[in-house]
């Protein structure tokens, strides 16, 4: 009796890990949707700084590079956009599809990083979007931690070979981003460990209301379910 009851609470887990999962990527997909309008625009102000306001500046690989980057960020937003619908109907392909997404993100941001060494040595952007992907796209942690755990090990080696500067500053750059990494995914895990234990005790009182409501049904004996204090007639 024991295992059998067992058996339905772990697939009633199961059930509703599978609907918190398609919750979150509903609204991670959304939230996604939202970047890529953002960034969509936000990319014609960007042409315009390498196209015109660059021009003529000493360092031309890090314009062209800069270039490229907003390029693929500016198509990559637009594929987003035509594909939304279709993945929103069909959530088959969604986790990974975000995981991709993010990656994106995040590489982004690193590899313009990585380009600034060329010009002024700034790391911002990278320290940026890793901070705000963690909190706006909260994915399975395990994940994030794969996709992060790939792109610093990358971000630190392009960062040393760019590197032309003091050696303690470069060390120093890299203590920052480690430990930007490691807060990001941190604030990764707090975000998806809060949203799921929001989510399951939504489906706690759901399930709870929905029983109550049946054992009023078949109750043989007439019944109301009223206020205490105003006598108003609930059900």
């Amino acid at each position: 009796m024991s295992s059998f009851f067992s058996h339905i609470i772990t697939d009633r887990q199961l059930t509703n890990n599978g609907e918190f999962q398609r919750s979150n990527n509903l609204l991670i997909l959304s939230r996604i949707k939202i970047a890529s309008i953002i960034l969509f625009f936000l990319n014609f102000y960007f042409f315009y700084i390498d196209f015109f306001r660059l021009e003529g500046i000493p360092a031309t690989q890090y314009r062209y590079i800069l270039t490229l980057i907003h390029l693929l960020s500016f198509t990559i937003s637009i594929v987003f956009l035509f594909i939304y619908r279709k993945i929103k109907t069909n959530l088959k392909w969604s986790t990974s599809i975000i995981n991709t997404f993010v990656f994106c993100y995040i590489f982004g941001g690193a590899a313009v990083s990585i380009n600034s060494q060329l010009l002024n040595g700034n790391i911002s952007t990278y320290l940026i979007v890793l901070i705000c992907v963690a909190v706006v796209f909260p994915i399975q942690p395990k994940h994030f931690f794969i996709i992060i755990f790939i792109i610093h090990i990358g971000f630190l080696l392009g960062l040393s070979s760019m590197y032309e500067g003091n050696r303690f500053d470069l060390i120093s750059k890299q203590i920052n981003t480690t430990g930007t990494a490691t807060f990001a995914f941190i604030l990764n895990l707090v975000f998806y460990t809060y949203r799921k234990k929001e989510f399951v005790s939504n489906i706690k009182i759901r399930q709870s209301e929905e029983n109550l409501r049946n054992l009023f049904e078949v109750n043989p004996f007439p019944q109301t379910l009223s206020c205490l204090e105003t006598g108003e007639i609930f059900y």
